[in-house]
């Protein structure tokens, strides 16, 4: 029995064998419900997570063990209630999947739906904590990074950078709380005092008065967890006051290519976990770039990435199993490991559904040379994924 270059899932394996696949009629096509934020304070995340999918789907000429595949993009808006009424209408189409969402409170609600209706969800971006508690969701697969994991980059970054005082802003939701609580937690192990914190709804188009008490407070950085249009208004904004020429500016997720392009010098020294970087130095990745290119005829960014890598492995797992048993499908991922991504290998953990991989710190950089854009990101740290994650028992 020949096991998948890259792919190493003895529960696929299994699957293959087992005798009452070949009695399972094959469907006439392999549906994809992709909810996601195509439009609201996500929209720019969501367009490149779009993007990365359809390369993934076009590397596989949209076929999948003989039947087309058949993606929906639906727009979620970033709200929680209009994810599950979109998702509930794909799944009770027939959908065979859902890809999907953001931001982490639409995502958990939509974990809720696909539980229940026992539809796998595949997760890239969202990183709440809820959604790979050990034990706690068995549809759900998180194949991106978790709060805890770029909590503890940034910790570390904040280290490196003799971070001594910092003050925090954060959006008010559930996750984006969670990840400065779990800031302030190592924090005091290393060091560093809180002086102060604020939060703010979103999306936010002001944060002149946040931005203020920052500089007033004494700290020599600011941490923020604010993604997407709500980071390109915060960065602008504080550029337009000379918050960097008085503090560091970092946080998990504050800047990628698509943010640098958006806020251009605004965006130059501030420091960021990456999802993903289109420089990694490994052969999946290169070809996944020069694929990216030839249809998009630009660099992809960390979230057009990571959207890629895990579509990718997800539907190489569903393929080796040559079945349409979504029960096989989920006992397939289960622990399943991929040793060519686009970041080297990443194992699924058995006991929550949560890739563990490497970590990425940078900063954004003005860039000199003339095939790349003007601003982008610079890699300045590489974890391993015994630094960051916990081993399942």
């Amino acid at each position: 029995m020949r096991i998948k270059r890259g792919i190493v899932a003895a529960a696929a394996v299994l699957a293959i064998v087992r005798p009452s696949l070949a009695a399972e009629p094959a469907p006439t096509s392999f549906r994809i419900a992709a909810i996601i934020g195509l439009s609201g304070p996500l929209a720019v995340i969501g367009a490149d997570m779009r993007r990365g999918v359809e390369v993934a789907l076009d590397e596989r000429n949209r076929t999948i063990n003989g039947v087309p595949i058949e993606i929906t993009w639906d727009d979620s808006e970033g709200k929680p209630q209009v994810t599950v009424q979109k998702a509930a209408s794909r799944i009770a189409a027939g959908a065979n999947m859902v890809f999907g969402e953001i931001g982490s409170p639409a995502t958990v609600a939509l974990s809720g739906l696909t539980e229940q209706r026992e539809v796998p969800l595949l997760v890239t971006f969202a990183a709440d904590n809820a959604l790979t508690t050990p034990g706690r969701l068995h549809w759900t697969f998180r194949t991106g990074k978790n709060v805890n994991s770029t909590v503890g980059v940034t910790a570390g970054f904040a280290e490196r950078n003799h971070v001594r005082k910092v003050f925090g802003i954060t959006p008010d939701y559930e996750a984006a709380r969670d990840s400065w609580t779990l800031f302030k937690t190592l924090a005091a192990t290393k060091g560093i005092e809180v002086v102060g914190e604020e939060f703010h709804q979103t999306p936010a188009r002001d944060f002149s008065i946040l931005l203020d008490k920052a500089m007033r407070s004494g700290a020599d950085a600011l941490y923020t967890v604010s993604q997407g249009n709500d980071a390109i208004t915060l960065l602008k904004q504080a550029n337009e006051v000379g918050l960097k020429e008085k503090m560091k500016l970092f946080g998990p997720g504050m800047v990628d290519e698509i943010i640098m392009r958006a806020v251009g010098p605004a965006g130059v020294d501030v420091g960021s976990t990456l999802r993903y970087h289109w420089s990694e130095d490994f052969p999946a990745n290169k070809d996944f770039v020069a694929r990216y290119k030839a249809k998009y005829g630009e660099l992809p960014s960390a979230n057009a990435g990571d959207a890629y890598d895990g579509m990718r492995w997800w539907l190489r797992v569903v393929a080796d199993t040559h079945s349409w048993d979504k029960k096989d499908w989920v006992a397939a991922m289960t622990g399943s490991v991929i040793t060519d991504s686009v970041e080297g290998r990443k194992d699924m953990g058995a006991c929550d559904h949560q890739a563990r991989q490497i970590a990425l710190a940078g900063v954004g950089v003005e860039q000199t040379a003339p095939d790349l854009p003007k601003y982008g990101m610079k890699i300045t740290d590489i974890l391993q994924p015994g630094q960051i994650y916990r081993p399942c028992p």
